[in-house]
């Protein structure tokens, strides 16, 4: 008697994945790129601490207090260099827990 071939079953459903542990500020990730308000603020806040952060990213980016503040509450769109260095300088706090240099003006 010929025997049947054993049948396929089907979940339904996604497949289920491994878990991955939760990656820095919960963002996706190892090295996140900073593409949000939300995501710069919080780099921002594990950078420079959640007193006086605002100040002391104001002095790395070279601009004013109030310019940062209108970026983060999404009242003015980021400059695009703004977004870079805090995804760059997150990656190498990250790394190295250096914190940035302030800007400082050529003479």
């Amino acid at each position: 008697m010929p025997t049947r071939p054993a049948r396929l079953r089907v979940k339904k459903g996604p497949p289920k994945l491994p878990e991955t542990p939760p990656s820095p500020l919960g963002l996706p990730g190892r090295f996140p790129a900073i593409t949000s308000a939300d995501d710069f603020r919080r780099a921002a806040i594990h950078i420079f601490g959640a007193h006086g952060w605002v100040r002391e990213t104001s002095k790395c980016l070279g601009v004013n207090e109030s310019t940062l503040w209108r970026w983060v509450n999404e009242q003015t769109p980021f400059k695009p260099y703004a977004l870079a260095a805090m995804s760059a300088w997150l990656r190498i706090f990250l790394l190295t827990g250096e914190r940035p240099p302030e800007m400082t003006e050529e003479p």
